[in-house]
C-alpha cells in the first residue's frame, strides 16, 4: 500500500494522472452535467457529481499506472521473466 502511494505520488505520475483526469473529467462533465449547469437547479448533488467526474478518471488512471508496473498473468501470478521477448 505504501509503495502504491509512493508510485502514484511521484511528480511525474501525478502530472500524468491529473492530466488524464482533467481531460476525461471535462468530457464527462460536458456529457453528464451540462444540462443541470445551464438549466439549473444547481444543487449540491450536481456539484458532487461534477467532482466525481474528475475523481473517477484520476483513480482509474492511477490504478492503470500501478497495474502496468506489476503485470499479472491469468492465474494471478506475476509473469516469469526468462529474458525472451514476446
Amino acid at each position: 500500500m505504501l509503495e502504491a502511494l509512493r508510485v502514484c505520488g511521484r511528480p511525474a505520475s501525478l502530472r500524468r494522472t491529473m492530466a488524464t483526469a482533467l481531460v476525461v473529467g471535462t468530457c464527462l462533465v460536458a456529457i453528464n452535467q451540462l444540462g443541470p449547469l445551464l438549466d439549473g437547479p444547481r444543487t449540491s448533488g450536481v456539484f458532487l457529481r461534477i467532482a466525481l467526474d474528475f475523481v473517477v478518471p484520476f483513480v482509474t488512471s492511477s490504478l492503470g499506472l500501478l497495474s502496468a508496473r506489476h503485470p499479472r498473468g491469468p492465474s494471478g501470478a506475476a509473469p516469469r521473466d526468462d529474458g525472451l521477448a514476446s
